[in-house]
């Protein structure tokens, strides 16, 4: 669904809790 920098990884959780997600979440090293 999305891809964030590790660094946002606080961003990337709100962003699954939000149900905005239709796929899988990635956080890239």
């Amino acid at each position: 669904d999305r891809t964030f920098p590790l660094k946002e990884a606080r961003a990337a959780h709100g962003y699954m809790e939000k149900s905005q997600m239709f796929g899988k979440i990635v956080l890239n090293p």
